[in-house]
């Protein structure tokens, strides 16, 4: 089977020669759900980066549908990061707009039909439990409302890949993200995201990957 993403004796070194990463082999396929642990400073958003194409190892290869990376051209790169749906720790919003607006926009950037645009939008809220706030500015969402939004906002346009670099833990309202998270899988997605140590995502067939100073565990 074809993998959507690849990594072979992966490292990234700092300039001082300290390796956040050693030696990452990895090799993700369609249908793939994984939840990576590892306490902070493992290296786990530094992994998440890589997979999804923000920044590249220092030595190690990465391959996109068994592709090595770098024989792409530079274009065909950032489009690769274009089509994977990446959420960082830090999300922003157009806080002028409302949560219907800002999901609106993000359709509107990475070019979709807008015949799809109501209903794409609508099935997100739904899943979210976002549909009471759609009209109401991301300014007035609570923390864990925020950080939904952000998911809602990758997953509206339907990418095959998603990388979710937030921290899940306990709390009761981030089963929701973690139940849309287990929803978007499919036999033609990949999804990782990052979890505190017991936290588990409602879906058998989740994979969990742990990190420690930096390597697989």
């Amino acid at each position: 089977m074809t993998s959507l993403i690849k990594l072979e004796n992966v490292f990234l070194r700092q300039p001082d020669k300290h390796e956040i990463l050693k030696n990452i082999n990895l090799d993700l396929h369609p249908g793939d759900f994984l939840q990576m642990e590892g306490p902070a400073g493992s290296g786990k958003s530094t992994l998440l980066k890589i997979l999804a194409l923000q920044i590249f190892p220092t030595s190690g290869k990465v391959f996109i549908e068994d592709k090595e990376i770098f024989d792409f051209k530079r274009r065909k790169i950032k489009n690769r990061m274009r089509e994977t749906g990446y959420m960082s720790e830090d999300f922003y919003f157009l806080e002028e707009k409302s949560v219907f607006e800002n999901m609106k926009y993000i359709l509107k950037l990475k070019a979709h039909k807008k015949n799809d645009y109501f209903d794409n939008i609508m099935s997100v809220l739904k899943k979210s439990r976002l549909m009471a706030k759609r009209e109401v500015s991301p300014s007035k969402l609570s923390f864990i409302e925020k950080k939904t939004l952000a998911l809602s906002m990758v997953m509206v346009w339907k990418p095959k890949i998603i990388i979710c670099d937030f921290n899940y833990g306990g709390f009761s309202d981030e089963k929701t993200a973690l139940r849309m998270l287990a929803d978007y899988a499919s036999k033609n997605t990949v999804v990782v995201f990052s979890a505190r140590p017991g936290i588990k995502a409602d879906r058998k067939a989740v994979k969990v990957l742990r990190l420690e100073n930096g390597e697989i565990t």
